[in-house]
């Protein structure tokens, strides 16, 4: 309901409804044959944050191929940008995400325009426009004046990373000091730095930072002739006591 359809070729069977191919419930829209056919929404005020336009296509005849197109249009249908158009297409049900983000708080129609030739028939099924969730991500040192950490990633208005889009934290260790691991409350998820990774709910990762270290080996020219002790791994900072003995008359 509330679609609306037009056809440069004055013909009747463009995007009408097919229960022969769909991809999910009863029936999909399908248009075929020769000329521009046009399926419009209805008009769609646009929130602010970001929205994806999901749908499902299906081409018979491939090799016939045409044009398929998706187009953003201004309210009053002025303008209009393209904003999808594969160079080829296949015989099968494949889903298509795009973002609308360029058309945020804007009011506009969405138009699937089938540029027909020959027998190619494209169906289009299962058509959705939402607001892509997001999810807030906390990173913090468990020591900041042992290091610090970023997050880097795109946002939504109230500063939540949107769910399919990569995250990326960095931890920066100070001086002397360096990054170890990630934990998740009493749990260790990576020692991998910077981590990306891509959201599916609220997040908190903290970044744990250890003390540089350091290995003392001590050696002697002739063991016959005396003994050392003090090799061993020193903190940065720490002091490292060294002892050499010498056997008798050494």
């Amino acid at each position: 309901n509330c679609w609306s359809k037009y056809s440069t070729a004055g013909v009747s069977n463009y995007w009408s409804l097919s229960s022969s191919i769909k991809h999910t419930g009863d029936a999909a829209f399908t248009s075929t044959y020769y000329g521009d056919s046009y399926l419009y929404s209805p008009l769609m005020g646009l929130p602010a944050d970001r929205v994806e336009l999901s749908f499902w296509s299906y081409n018979d005849y491939p090799g016939d191929y045409g044009k398929n197109y998706v187009l953003v249009y201004n309210a009053d249908l002025t303008e209009a940008d393209t904003i999808w158009s594969p160079e080829s297409v296949t015989k099968s049900w494949v889903e298509t995400k795009l973002y609308l983000d360029e058309y945020a708080g804007q009011q506009v129609k969405l138009a699937f325009l089938f540029v027909g030739n020959n027998a190619h028939q494209w169906f289009l099924d299962d058509v959705k426009v939402s607001v892509v969730p997001a999810y807030e991500v906390v990173s913090t040192s468990t020591n900041e004046a042992y290091g610090t950490v970023a997050i880097a990633g795109d946002t939504n208005t109230e500063g939540k990373y949107y769910a399919f889009d990569t995250v990326t934290l960095t931890a920066t260790a100070a001086d002397h000091y360096h990054f170890h691991h990630w934990t998740t409350g009493d749990d260790t998820i990576s020692m991998v730095n910077p981590l990306s990774f891509v959201p599916t709910k609220a997040t908190v990762l903290n970044a744990v930072f250890a003390i540089d270290t350091f290995t003392v080996a001590l050696a002697v020219n002739d063991t016959t002739l005396g003994t050392v002790d003090g090799d061993s791994v020193y903190t940065y900072g720490s002091t490292a006591t060294l002892t050499a003995e010498a056997i008798d008359h050494y």
